[in-house]
């Protein structure tokens, strides 16, 4: 702390303190908490623990973008397997009506429609983890046009006048 010694600096729940103010907790309910004063932890947060913080939270956003990321490869991997089973049929254990307790295989035959809807979703999946990772620019909405308030109130009066 410039001109003078900042007493959450040599506190032992400095860390503690800092990462709770990282992960999203209001400086006077980490005091409070911690039976800290709010005025020194406040004046902590703003002069010595600032670049601390934003380095902790941006670390936390990179840690929790990339779990999305292994997230979407998890969901990609199981739609590349619908994928196979919908073009190649699966077999699967039926309980057998004969015999109680026992199960039976059963296959179930190739299904094209099933395979174009696992194809699409898992087309979606990759151009989605490619976005997640940077790889795709995000989509420019061609599809629609602004219209300004202006321009909307006209389209009106030009529909009521018709109509």
């Amino acid at each position: 702390m410039p001109g003078g010694k900042c007493t959450i600096c040599a506190h032992p729940q400095r860390g503690e303190a800092e990462q709770a103010i990282a992960g999203g907790e209001s400086v006077r309910s980490v005091a409070k908490r911690l039976a800290l004063s709010y005025q020194s932890l406040d004046r902590h947060q703003r002069n010595c623990a600032r670049q601390a913080i934003a380095k902790a939270v941006e670390t936390r956003q990179v840690a929790s973008g990339a779990a999305i990321v292994d997230r979407m490869e998890d969901l990609q991997s199981q739609t590349l397997e619908l994928v196979h089973e919908a073009r190649h049929g699966r077999v699967i254990q039926m309980p057998d009506p004969k015999e109680p307790g026992k199960t039976k295989p059963l296959f179930i035959p190739p299904d094209p429609t099933e395979a174009r809807l696992a194809i699409s979703t898992g087309r979606k999946n990759l151009e989605l983890i490619a976005r997640l990772r940077g790889e795709l620019q995000p989509k420019e909405d061609v599809g629609r046009q602004t219209v300004t308030f202006e321009e909307f109130e006209l389209i009106y009066r030009r529909t009521q006048v018709a109509a």
